[in-house]
Order: structure tokens, then C-alpha cells, then sequence
């Protein structure tokens, strides 16, 4: 199909596991690349789609869809007005039941990336250091639970409170500072 329509840009959402795959035949051809979170299954198979894409001078973007959500936009807006002031911590929480469609990657790529993106999407600031416990209690062969904690290169705590293993879904992040704290549902 690629060879067929030469299309300028494709949107990858297949299994995680074929990501690295099908971007890399795509990049291989010169088209532009949107592909899901993660980028692929392992840092090794990501370096190698990102030097690919480098190498065949086409854009790549992850899906990183979070940071266009109407209440992290409004976060952003209330950080941009300094309505906080000096920002201590953000916390998130992600919660649901297990999602039986998803079967080759746990928590930490379907779920947390999302969270982290978004975290660093409001701070304008990257991870720096990480510390995290991650446990399996209801999925066959991957983690469904993540504690974590994150610390940002601008001295702002991260706090990650994932899993898939709550009967309902929760979807929080909260912005302390020293002026105010604010903590949408998202």
C-alpha cells in the first residue's frame, strides 16, 4: 500500500510490539510518521526508529495526546498567569479495571507515559531522576501497577499513581504550589 499510494504521512496504531516494524517501513519510503505511545516496545528498537527517520529526513511524532486535553490546557493557563506560584509537586493518578484488549504492554507504556508527558508538558521541565515500584497482580505478563516518583530538572515533584486495578476509572493531576493547589479531573 505504501509503495501503491505514496501517501506524505501515515498514523501508526498497531500492537505495540510492531510499532518499531511498520514505522521503519514507512520512514524507509520517505513518509512522514504519527505512531501511537510508546514509540516501541524497547529503548533499542525507539533509538533505531528515531536514527532511521533522521537518516531519511522524515518527521516523527508520538501520540502524545494528553497534553492537548482541555483540562491540562487550562493547568497550563493558570501556570502561564502564575496563579500557583512557585510549584512544588504534581501528582497524578490513573486508574481503571484491566482492559482486555491489551495484551503486549503493561501499565508503564500504555498508561504512565501518558502521564509523564503530561507532567512534563505543564512544567515545561524534563525528568531528571526516577524512582519507581511496579508490581503484576492481575495481568498474565505485565505489570499492571506503578508507584513512582520523579524529579524534575526544575526541582518540582512528580508523583505517579497508576494501575488497572480499581473497579472504576480515576483520571487526576493535581499542580501544588505555594499559592494554590489545582487538581482537575481529567
Amino acid at each position: 500500500m505504501l509503495d501503491r499510494e505514496k501517501p506524505d504521512v501515515v498514523s501508526i496504531a498497531v500492537p505495540t510490539e510492531r510499532h518499531a516494524e511498520v514505522a521503519s517501513e514507512a520512514i524507509a519510503r520517505g513518509v512522514h510518521v504519527l505512531i501511537e505511545k510508546p514509540l516501541a516496545l524497547t529503548a533499542e528498537d525507539a533509538r533505531r526508529v528515531i536514527e532511521l527517520a533522521a537518516v531519511h529526513g522524515t518527521r516523527l511524532m508520538v501520540g502524545h495526546i494528553e497534553r492537548f486535553n482541555p483540562a491540562i490546557r487550562a493547568i497550563r493557563e493558570r501556570l502561564a498567569r502564575q496563579e500557583l506560584g512557585r510549584l512544588f509537586q504534581v501528582h497524578s493518578r490513573r486508574l481503571s479495571p484491566f482492559p482486555n484488549r491489551i495484551q503486549d504492554v503493561g501499565v508503564v507504556l500504555d498508561l504512565a507515559t501518558h502521564e509523564i508527558d503530561a507532567m512534563r508538558s505543564i512544567l515545561g521541565s524534563e525528568v531528571r531522576r526516577v524512582y519507581a515500584e511496579i508490581d503484576r497482580k492481575a495481568h498474565s505478563h505485565c505489570e499492571d501497577l506503578l508507584s513512582g516518583l520523579l524529579r524534575f530538572a526544575d526541582g518540582v515533584i512528580g508523583v505517579l499513581d497508576v494501575n488497572w486495578l480499581t473497579p472504576t476509572k480515576v483520571r487526576q493531576l493535581a499542580v501544588v504550589g505555594e499559592g494554590a493547589c489545582s487538581w482537575p479531573t481529567t
